[in-house]
């Protein structure tokens, strides 16, 4: 392996070490996208859940009966 060549794989590594160390511009985006996706899964669990349970934020009322 010639010096070039050696470097370069050098600089390979200690990016992917600090990739995985969050410490990359890329990672940080990472990182904050899956988080959001992570909080949009939780609070559709949630809604699916309350949908379950009945306690649907929305009321909706059968055909034919009224408020009294």
């Amino acid at each position: 392996m010639c010096r070039e060549e050696l470097e370069r794989q050098q600089a390979k590594e200690n990016y992917e070490k600090m990739h995985l160390a969050g410490k990359t511009d890329e990672a940080r985006a990472d990182l904050a996208r899956l988080a959001l996706i992570k909080k949009q899964r939780e609070e559709a669990a949630k809604k699916r859940e309350d949908e379950r349970k009945g306690t649907c934020n929305t009321s909706v009322l059968p055909l034919g009966s009224s408020v009294a």
